[in-house]
């Protein structure tokens, strides 16, 4: 029932569960890495001139991907993030835990860049939600 409460939490002020979509990894939800990724998410909302107030970090189950920003969803962004994928693909490039977790929050200001973007109708750019551009503020 607490899982449901913690998604549910969220789908009072949102209109896409991503659960729909997304096998959502609940028992993660604490995660130190999923908790910094949200607290980077609110600094962004809160330090720069975005088009949202907030935004989401869900941590999921991607097969294949290791972030994703949903579509559609750039007034309040969600960003699903597969941990374990992070760790798989950091351990065979022989990535550090602390490296690992970096990439991670790298994956979610990409993503975020791709909310950018599309909030602008800008075309979505892979170099510019890679490395950033004068822009986009982070």
């Amino acid at each position: 029932m607490e899982d449901l409460e913690w998604l549910s939490g969220w789908a009072l002020t949102h209109d896409y569960d991503p659960t729909w979509d997304y096998e959502v990894r609940f028992e993660q939800r604490y995660h130190p890495t999923v908790q910094k990724a949200q607290g980077l998410i609110e600094q962004i909302s809160s330090e720069h001139p975005v088009p949202w107030q907030e935004g989401r970090v869900y941590p999921a189950d991607l097969e294949g991907p290791l972030a994703v920003f949903v579509s559609g969803t750039n007034g309040a962004p969600v960003v699903l993030l597969d941990l374990d994928a992070h760790h798989s693909t950091g351990l065979e490039i022989g990535l550090n835990p602390d490296e690992i977790e970096s990439a991670v929050l790298d994956s979610l200001i990409h993503e975020l860049r791709h909310a950018y973007q599309e909030a602008h109708d800008w075309a979505m750019d892979e170099t510019e939600a890679e490395h950033g551009s004068a822009r986009i503020p982070f």
